[in-house]
């Protein structure tokens, strides 16, 4: 768990140095007085070309939400969700090769 964007890209960072990898990540569009989703996939896909990440938002209309793959992400888990969504979603961007 993180507070932004920058902290998720610290996380992720040394989860990959001790070669300990997340197997997904999940991360929200919009963090108030934070990195948001789509800066930090960019940052990421930097760092990890082959990141896993889904991304959350309760803005159906944005263009990220709409076109995820375009922007790096394997899947969208809108809100609210429900934890056999929040299963299925990971369950999937995972198994994306």
């Amino acid at each position: 768990e993180s507070a932004d964007g920058k902290e998720a890209i610290q996380i992720y960072s040394a989860a990959l140095e001790a070669d300990t990898p997340f197997d997904v990540v999940i991360l929200d569009l919009t963090v108030p007085n934070g990195l948001g989703g789509e800066e930090t996939i960019k940052r990421l896909m930097k760092i990890d070309p082959d990141v896993k990440a889904i991304v959350s938002s309760g803005y159906s209309d944005d263009s990220v939400i709409a076109d995820h793959k375009t922007h790096g992400f394997r899947a969208v888990l809108p809100k609210p969700y429900t934890l056999d969504m929040l299963s299925e979603v990971v369950k999937d961007a995972i198994e994306q090769t």
